[in-house]
C-alpha cells in the first residue's frame, strides 16, 4: 500500500522564512546551525512497483559475462526468471522495456581502438531506445494510411477474357482428343488427360494428333471417330493460332503497373521523463558475427519520478526499505564488477536514500596527456548520464513505409515487388538546468571483461540528501560572501576617503594663506632683529648698489 507522509509545519515554514530574512537583512553573522534550520527538508515515504524493482536488483549479484550468450537473450533470462515482464504492469504500476544496441568490429575487442567509447555511446542509444517505447506508451500522436491505386487497364482485362474464352476452347479439345487416344495409348491419354495449360500441354496435345492423324490414315476405323478427331483437330489449331496471337500482344504490354498498394505509419512523441532508470545491462561479443551487442533493462515508475524530482529540488526523501545489508553507496560500489557496468543506475543506501547513478569509462594509456584526457571525459560523461536519469525532455519520431507494385507478367501472371523503409529520430537534453549534490563517488581503474582492456571507471552521482546539503553549502557560501562583500565595501570606502582627504590637503587655499602669513612674520621679524644688532649704520653701497669684489670670512688654522 503506497504511504505517504508531507510533514512540513507552519511553525516550520515560519522559521524558514525568519532565517532567510536575517540571512539577507541586515544581521550577517548567521551560523552555520541557522542556515541548516533554513533548508526545505520534506521528509516523504512513497513506495511502488518501481522502487521494489531497485531494491530486489540491488540485493542480488550483478551480471557477469556470460560466453555463448547474447546480451539481450541474457537480459531476458534475468527479467523472465524475476516475472519483470516488458510493458506497462497495471498491478505494480510500473513500465518494463529492454533496449538493445550493436555494432561491429572489424578486429578482436581486446585490439579494437576507441572500444569504450563505442561501447558507451551503443549504450546510451539503448537507453534512449527504451526512453522512447516509454514516451510513445505515455502519449502517441499517429498519422497512418493504406492505400490501394489500380490504374485503368481495360487492355488486359480485354485480353484475359479473350484468354479465358480460348482456354475454354483448348481444354474441351483436350478433353476430346484424350478421349479419342484412349484406344490408341492408355498411357499418353491419362498423361495428355491431366495436364495443364503450358508449354508441356501444348506438347502433349501436338504428340496427341500427330499419333490419332497416323492412326486414322494407316487404319480403316470409325468414321464418325475420325469426324471427331478432325474436329478437334481444327478447333484446337485454330485456338492454339489465337492464343499465339493473344500472347504476342500480352508481350508487348508486359510490365505494365497493375495496382500498387502504400502503407505509412507516423508516430511522434515527446515528454519530460524523470526517474526512468536503469536496472540491470548486460553486454557481449560474438566472435563469428564479430558483433558487439549492449543491452538494458530499463524501469519507469511514479515513485522513482518522485524520487527524482526530489534529488532535483533538494528534497528529503524517507524510504520505506532501506538496504537490507546496512550498506553504504560506497561499499555497494566496492561490490560491483565494475568492468561490465555502464549507463544509469539506482542504488537505496542503509539510510534509505535513493542515489541516481551514471557510470562510464575509457581506456587507460600510457600516455599520460591522453591518459588525463581519458579521465575526464569519463568524469563528464559519468556527470551527463546521471543528470540524464534524473530528467531529460525525450523526443522521437518513427516514420515507416511500405510499398508493394505488382506488374503484369504475361497473359495469367503478375509478378509483385515490395520495399520499406523506416526513418526514426530520437534525442534526449536538458538546457541549463541547475542541478546540485551531483559529484564523484568513485574512481578506478580495471579490467574490462571482455576486451582484456585496462579501463577507468568513472561513477558519479546524486541524491535527495546530497542536493540538499549543496543546497545549504550554496547558502553559506553566499553568506560568507555578503560578510565579506560588506567589509570589503567598508574599508574600500575607508581607504577612498583618506586618499580624497591627502589629495584634498595638496592645494588647500587657506592653509596656503596662513603659510604665507606666517612666512611673511618671520622675515619681518629677522629683518627687525638685524637692523638692531647694526645699530643702524651699516654701510651701504652708493646708489643702492651692492659693492663688487671679494670677501672671506674668519681664518682657517693650517695644521700641515
Amino acid at each position: 500500500m503506497k504511504k505517504i507522509w508531507l510533514m512540513l509545519s507552519l511553525a516550520a515554514m515560519l522559521s524558514a522564512v525568519s532565517a532567510v530574512a536575517a540571512e539577507f537583512g541586515e544581521k550577517a553573522d548567521t551560523d552555520d546551525a541557522t542556515a541548516e534550520e533554513t533548508s526545505l527538508e520534506i521528509p516523504l515515504v512513497y513506495e511502488d512497483g518501481g522502487t521494489e524493482v531497485v531494491y530486489a536488483a540491488q540485493a542480488g549479484p550483478g551480471l557477469a559475462y556470460a560466453e555463448g550468450k547474447s546480451a539481450e537473450e541474457q537480459l531476458r533470462e534475468y527479467a523472465s526468471a524475476r516475472g519483470w515482464n516488458e510493458g506497462w504492469d497495471e498491478a505494480k504500476g510500473r513500465y518494463f522495456v529492454i533496449g538493445q544496441a550493436a555494432f561491429q568490429l572489424s578486429d578482436d575487442p581486446a585490439y579494437a581502438e576507441n572500444l569504450m567509447p563505442l561501447r558507451e555511446t551503443f549504450v546510451k542509444r539503448a537507453v534512449l531506445e527504451a526512453k522512447a517505447d516509454v514516451i510513445y506508451f505515455v502519449n502517441t500522436t499517429m498519422s497512418a494510411r493504406d492505400q490501394l491505386t489500380t490504374p485503368g487497364t481495360p487492355v488486359f482485362e480485354e485480353l484475359n477474357e479473350k484468354y479465358n474464352a480460348v482456354m475454354k476452347k483448348v481444354l474441351a479439345q483436350q478433353k476430346a482428343l484424350a478421349k479419342l487416344l484412349e484406344n490408341v495409348d492408355a498411357a499418353e491419354a491419362r498423361a495428355l488427360a491431366g495436364a495443364t495449360y503450358g508449354d508441356r500441354l501444348n506438347a502433349l496435345m501436338e504428340a496427341a494428333i500427330k499419333r490419332l492423324g497416323g492412326h486414322f490414315d494407316a487404319a480403316a476405323v470409325d468414321a464418325e471417330n475420325k469426324k471427331r478427331y478432325e474436329a478437334a483437330k481444327q478447333r484446337y489449331e485454330e485456338a492454339a493460332s489465337e492464343f499465339g496471337a493473344l500472347e504476342a500482344e500480352a508481350e508487348s504490354l508486359k510490365g505494365e503497373v497493375q495496382s500498387t498498394f502504400s502503407s505509412v505509419n507516423d508516430m511522434r512523441a515527446a515528454m519530460t521523463l524523470t526517474g526512468a532508470t536503469v536496472i540491470q545491462q548486460a553486454e557481449s561479443w560474438d566472435e563469428d558475427k564479430r558483433t558487439y551487442e549492449v543491452a538494458v533493462l530499463l524501469c519507469w515508475s511514479k515513485a522513482l519520478e518522485n524520487s527524482a524530482r526530489a534529488a532535483l529540488t533538494g528534497q528529503l526523501i524517507v524510504e520505506d526499505k532501506p538496504d537490507a545489508e546496512g550498506r553504504s553507496i560506497h561499499d555497494w560500489l566496492k561490490q560491483q564488477d565494475l568492468s561490465v557496468m555502464i549507463g544509469p543506475r539506482q542504488f537505496v543506501d542503509a539510510e534509505g536514500q535513493r542515489y541516481f547513478l551514471g557510470v562510464t569509462a575509457r581506456e587507460a594509456v600510457r600516455n599520460t596527456a591522453l591518459d588525463s584526457k581519458n579521465r575526464t571525459l569519463a568524469d563528464m560523461f559519468a556527470a551527463q548520464v546521471a543528470v540524464f536519469s534524473l530528467f531529460a525532455d525525450v523526443d522521437a519520431k518513427r516514420i515507416a513505409e511500405q510499398a508493394m507494385q505488382e506488374r503484369s507478367g504475361g497473359l495469367g501472371d503478375s509478378t509483385a515487388v515490395t520495399a520499406e523503409s523506416l526513418e526514426t529520430a530520437m534525442s534526449q537534453s536538458v538546457q541549463k538546468l541547475q542541478v546540485q549534490g551531483l559529484g564523484p563517488l568513485l574512481r578506478k581503474k580495471v579490467t574490462h571483461a571482455i576486451s582484456g582492456q585496462e579501463i577507468h571507471v568513472a561513477v558519479y552521482g546524486i541524491s535527495p540528501k546530497s542536493a540538499a546539503a549543496a543546497m545549504r553549502l550554496e547558502r553559506q557560501a553566499a553568506l560568507a560572501s555578503i560578510e565579506v562583500n560588506r567589509d570589503q565595501a567598508f574599508k574600500q570606502a575607508r581607504s577612498q576617503e583618506l586618499r580624497r582627504a591627502v589629495e584634498t590637503s595638496r592645494n588647500d587655499p587657506a592653509a596656503g594663506r596662513a603659510g604665507a602669513r606666517a612666512g611673511r612674520a618671520e622675515l619681518e621679524a629677522a629683518q627687525k632683529q638685524a637692523a638692531s644688532s647694526s645699530g643702524g649704520s651699516a654701510a651701504k653701497p652708493a646708489g643702492g648698489r651692492s659693492a663688487s669684489g671679494s670677501f672671506m670670512g674668519g681664518s682657517v688654522k693650517d695644521d700641515f
